[in-house]
C-alpha cells in the first residue's frame, strides 16, 4: 500500500509504502523528494508513532547510553543498551528537542512481560536515528511555520512538561546537527545539515514481539 502527501509549505512530496505480511511484520519504505524552491535546512527527516504507556522497557543496539546527535556522538559508543523510555528524557532548563540516539540498528519497546514491538533498520545506510520517551515533540517549545516563529506554545521550564501515558517512538533518517562549535552561536557544519534540495530514503521493519522472542534478537 502506497500513500503520498503533498507538503505544500516546502513544495515537495513524501511517499510511504507499507508492506504487511501475514505474520504481523510490517515493512515501511519512505521517500522524501527534493524541493526545488525551499531554501531552509530541514531540522528532522523521519516518522514517529506512539505506543501505550506500559511499553516502557527500551532495548536497542546503537550509540549510547546518553543522548547523541550526528555531530555529538563520538563519545557515544555503539553497543547494546537497556533502560526505560522515561529515563531517555533530558530535563534541560528550557524544554527542547532531547534524547536522540544515532546509528541505531534495532530497538525494542516491551512491557514487563516482554511483549511489544521491535523496530529494525532496513536502509543501506548505517542505522537510523531514534527517540523514545513518554512525551510528544509538541510538548516542548512549538512555533508556527518553518522558521521557528512566532511562538505558538512556550514551555519555559522542564516542570511545565507533563509525562504522558504513551511512548513516542521516532524512527528518523536523521536530524540536523546541534552546531555550536564555537560554544554556542555557529550553525551545524555542512556535512551535518539536511538540505532541502536533496531527496531522502529510509526503510524500517516493525516486528511484533512476545516474551519468548526476546532471546532471538539479543
Amino acid at each position: 500500500m502506497k500513500v503520498s502527501w503533498m507538503l505544500e509549505e516546502v513544495d515537495t512530496k513524501f511517499h510511504t509504502t507499507y508492506t504487511i505480511y501475514g505474520n504481523g511484520i510490517v515493512e515501511i519504505a519512505n521517500h522524501l523528494e527534493a524541493s526545488e524552491t525551499e531554501k531552509t535546512n530541514i531540522p528532522r527527516v523521519g516518522m514517529n508513532f506512539a505506543m501505550p504507556g506500559n511499553y516502557q522497557r527500551l532495548t536497542y543496539f546503537g550509540r549510547g547510553p546518553w543522548e547523541n546527535y550526528s555531530d555529538r556522538n563520538v563519545s557515544s559508543f555503539v553497543g547494546l543498551y537497556e533502560g526505560n523510555a522515561s529515563d531517555q528524557y533530558v530535563p534541560y532548563v528550557r524544554p527542547q528537542e532531547n534524547g536522540s540516539k544515532t546509528e541505531v540498528r534495532w530497538a525494542a519497546l516491551t512491557d514487563t512481560n516482554g511483549n511489544g514491538l521491535l523496530t529494525i533498520g532496513r536502509s543501506p545506510r548505517q542505522g537510523f536515528t531514534m527517540t523514545a520517551m513518554p512525551y510528544l515533540s509538541e510538548d516542548f517549545d512549538a512555533r508556527i511555520g518553518m522558521d521557528y516563529g512566532p511562538i505558538e506554545k512556550e514551555q519555559k521550564h522542564y516542570t511545565d512538561v507533563s509525562k504522558r501515558d504513551l511512548v513516542r517512538m521516532n524512527v528518523d533518517f536523521g536530524q540536523r546537527g546541534v552546531g555550536g562549535v564555537d560554544s554556542w552561536y555557529s550553525k551545524p557544519l555542512e556535512k551535518y545539515r539536511l538540505k532541502p534540495d536533496a531527496s531522502y530514503e529510509w526503510n524500517f521493519g516493525l516486528v511484533p514481539l512476545e516474551s519468548a522472542d526476546k532471546a532471538k534478537f539479543l
